[in-house]
């Protein structure tokens, strides 16, 4: 059966980077994502001019971090639309290449997804053979959150793919002790290097690699299976990994590259994340982020995730000794507490949080592999043949209900919720979910097909929620010169004087004649109470719940039915 589960384990992996690029084709611009391409191009500026351009600067808080992923992206933009040496400075100049880019930076988004997946499958097998492999890439690929969030998500997903490359690479170096390969060696400095490139708390990583490889060297060595001697030896070896790890990591990050000595600064600035002062709903109530009970990250990860996964964690503490005795305690620990340490010192240091437990994303990986392994392992101790198909019919279902949600509610699949919290419908007026936005493509692409076919050649003024690139790049390419930001009338005045709104002449004080809306930041009784607002022409829903509207403004003389076109 060994060679079914690995055959089968590869051909899945296969499917899935096939799938994922494919998928990422229908996902919105998320909210930050244009912010995150502005400081990708000006990572690339200062790459193209080695060091030179220090562009990234002019927004200090941003310049703060690292950008592997928005470099790649625009690496990738830059070469396929054959402006290698123009890009970086000249940037994106309508809404045909502002598409473009984000269909190129969705899809390398989803490789680092899978990526996330396929490591914490080959971990996941390191530990207890390719059955549990295999279930772990099902079931974080079957994971409506991580899946939906792997499509877009610029920040968490590719430093989650780093965070588990790193954890794989400490893994097979600590297994290797006390005679490492090089191949462990250089694996385990690029996935810190990764995991560094995409956020400035990788240089964690290389703490978790000094602290597993002093414990391991300190008990060989009290078993009398090493020398001090060979214990320093081991430490020099993971100082040159950690070196090696962070010259890779900082060719991505310009301001710590360029400012080294400013390092730790940057790292506890980013870890207060004191600059947003946003609101999140939770529990029914609109709380400050900075002011969040300390169960807020656990309640999150509890209530999102699919039921497959919380019973396997419930296997995972109901099965701790029987791990402990068939599994490679090195490994097995270093899993533990990559997934554990995280959640506890951010409960520690009451650190904000913000949009659910996307900033804890990284940590659902190697939760992954535990809660496959304990599966596996739970299969192992059941007695009979009739027993194991028993439980394996269990997990189909728990499988396949997840699955049904994300073909039904595609591509709006990260806005999920357990049975276990009553599903989206009971959690909708309680709790955060289509914080990204990335339903506003949708209901973007719907405004511009309803208003080119209702009123040709008239001008609409739209009021989006978001920020405005979530909207701007949808509506401009199937509206043409006859679409406006609300907002930017009086530049667009500016050059076009005589311009007429089709239903008499636009005036500065015009108001607007369409909003594209999200429920993000409403209070539960506004969700309840006047959610879609009066005059929505259209909804954008997941099993059944509105995640955007089209409002129309009655006020507008679009909608004065006995206006007549001067």
């Amino acid at each position: 059966m060994t060679r079914f589960w690995k055959i089968l384990f590869f051909a899945t992996a296969l499917f899935l980077l096939i799938l994922f690029p494919f998928l990422s084709r229908d996902y919105g611009i998320t909210w930050d994502e244009w912010m995150q391409a502005n400081n990708g191009m000006t990572a690339l500026r200062n790459l193209w001019t080695f060091g030179k351009d220090l562009s990234f600067l002019e927004h200090p808080l941003w310049a703060l971090y690292s950008q592997l992923f928005q470099s790649l992206t625009g690496f990738a933009y830059a070469l396929l639309s054959g402006r290698f040496q123009s890009f970086p400075f000249e940037g994106l100049q309508d809404a045909h290449a502002i598409l473009t880019y984000f269909h190129i930076s969705h899809a390398v988004n989803s490789l680092f997804g899978w990526a996330a997946i396929f490591l914490a499958g080959l971990f996941a097998q390191r530990l207890s053979g390719w059955r549990a492999g295999w279930l772990a890439l099902i079931f974080a690929a079957l994971s409506p959150r991580f899946l939906g969030n792997s499509m877009n998500n610029p920040k968490d997903i590719p430093f989650a793919a780093g965070y588990m490359f790193a954890v794989y690479g400490i893994g097979m170096f600590l297994r290797e002790l006390p005679r490492p390969g090089l191949k462990s060696a250089v694996t385990a400095a690029f996935g810190i290097a990764t995991a560094i490139g995409t956020r400035i708390g990788g240089f964690l990583l290389v703490a978790y690699l000094f602290l597993f490889t002093t414990l391991v060297s300190v008990k060989m060595y009290w078993k009398a299976k090493l020398s001090s001697r060979e214990i320093l030896k081991n430490l020099l070896a993971a100082c040159a990994i950690g070196a090696a790890a962070v010259a890779l990591g900082l060719i991505f990050w310009p301001f710590g590259r360029t400012y080294p000595w400013k390092i730790p600064a940057a790292i506890q600035e980013i870890s207060n994340f004191s600059h947003w002062k946003g609101t999140v709903l939770f529990e029914g109530h609109l709380i400050s982020a900075d002011d969040l009970p300390w169960y807020y990250s656990i309640k999150w990860i509890w209530i999102s995730s699919p039921v497959f996964f919380c019973s396997g964690i419930l296997l995972w503490l109901c099965l701790w000794p029987q791990h402990l005795r068939t599994l490679n305690r090195r490994l097995y620990g270093l899993t533990v507490f990559a997934a554990v340490f995280p959640i506890v010192y951010v409960i520690y240091k009451k650190s904000m949080l913000a949009d659910s437990w996307r900033h804890l994303l990284f940590v659902y990986p190697p939760w992954i592999v535990l809660a496959a392994v304990s599966w596996d392992q739970f299969f192992r101790l059941l007695p009979t043949v009739f027993s194991r198909r028993l439980a394996g019919i269990g997990l189909a279902l728990l499988l396949f209900f997840p699955a049904v949600w994300i073909v039904r509610n595609y591509p709006n699949t990260y806005v999920y919720f357990s049975p276990l919290a009553g599903g989206l419908k009971r959690a909708f007026y309680r709790y955060d979910t289509d914080y990204w936005g990335n339903s506003i493509r949708e209901a973007s692409q719907w405004l511009g097909k309803f208003h080119k076919e209702k009123f040709p050649n008239t001008y609409a003024i739209v009021r989006a929620d978001g920020s405005l690139m979530q909207s701007y790049p949808y509506l401009a390419e199937s509206l043409g010169p006859y679409y406006i930001p609300l907002g930017y009338q009086k530049d667009f005045l500016k050059t076009n004087p005589t311009v007429h709104l089709g239903y008499g002449p636009l005036r500065r004080d015009q108001p607007w004649n369409y909003a594209i809306v999200i429920s993000r930041e409403r209070t539960s009784s506004e969700l309840q109470q006047q959610w879609p607002p009066p005059g929505t022409l259209y909804a954008v829903k997941a099993d059944g719940m509105v995640l955007c509207a089209v409002v129309a403004n009655p006020e507008s003389q679009l909608f004065q039915p006995k206006s007549k076109p001067l």
